[in-house]
């Protein structure tokens, strides 16, 4: 262990992925425990100020939020979609650069668990954010974007239906 940062960031990439195969295989618990100690080893690097992955630590703060939300844990979801979101406007605030996407897919998350917990108009805002950050890095590079773009636009189609602003949902729907 001559060099611990690389350890550490090799460690991070495979229990992130760890995480993620727990998840899929239904075994929630074990990956928010898993998801739980990658978090925590990032954030003792990011103290230490340590080369630092930023997209690294916004990807497992919002497969956090996503975990919790699919164990109906809507309040400790909530918590990291936020934690995430503040996490990418730090450490990215240059919208086209790097963080562009993390911080789309994290307030995408964040609005989906806002529409969980029944709060539609902040859920809306959330989700417009993400539209302009999809819409723009798909104009940079849409054969990459194209699938994230109608995913947000669905969404956002969805949560104007729960408003009862159809025909807005349903330019939405026909645009993804």
């Amino acid at each position: 262990q001559t060099n611990p940062v690389i350890f550490s960031d090799s460690f991070v990439y495979c229990l992130t992925n760890l995480s993620i195969t727990l998840n899929k295989i239904g075994l929630l618990e074990e990956a928010v425990q898993v998801g739980n100690d990658a978090v925590l080893i990032l954030r003792n690097n990011y103290k230490k100020d340590v080369q630092f992955s930023s997209g690294q630590m916004a990807k497992n703060l919002t497969n956090l939020a996503v975990m919790h939300k699919d164990l109906g844990r809507l309040e400790e979801a909530l918590k990291f979609a936020l934690e995430s979101v503040d996490f990418c406007n730090k450490n990215s605030p240059d919208q086209l650069e790097i963080g562009t996407e993390d911080l789309a897919r994290c307030l995408n998350n964040l609005g989906l668990i806002l529409s969980d917990l029944y709060r539609p108009y902040e859920a809306l805002k959330v989700l417009k954010q993400a539209e302009v950050l999809y819409r723009a890095i798909y104009k940079i590079q849409p054969d990459v974007f194209i699938a994230d773009l109608a995913t947000i636009l669905n969404n956002l189609a969805l949560r104007l239906a729960d408003l009862n602003r159809y025909e807005e949902g349903l330019q939405m729907s026909l645009e993804s």
